[in-house]
């Protein structure tokens, strides 16, 4: 996970430096280092934060789905599979 990644997470969680390093058990100049590729976390917090990512993930498809099915009555299975997949396989 780059810096890039971690800022993108971060910011997708709506978390400050500060709030996002407490929530790792890391101080905010730590957070700061992985942003700006200074430093490169450790494997564990990186384990944390593709769980988080992957978490954030599941729930923006969830309520995508939800608003379709608000929006229109009648969508049809391969709407929802792109949805939920991106794609219109089975």
């Amino acid at each position: 996970m780059g810096p890039d990644e971690i800022r993108g997470l971060r910011e997708r969680m709506q978390m400050s430096q500060q709030d996002f390093g407490r929530a790792l058990g890391v101080s905010r100049v730590t957070v700061w280092k992985w942003e700006t590729g200074r430093s490169i976390p450790q494997e564990t917090y990186i384990g944390i934060m593709r769980f988080w990512r992957e978490k954030i993930d599941e729930e923006e498809k969830r309520k995508t789905v939800e608003n379709l099915l608000v929006a229109g009555g009648a969508l049809s299975i391969s709407a929802l599979l792109h949805a939920l997949t991106g794609s219109d396989d089975d």
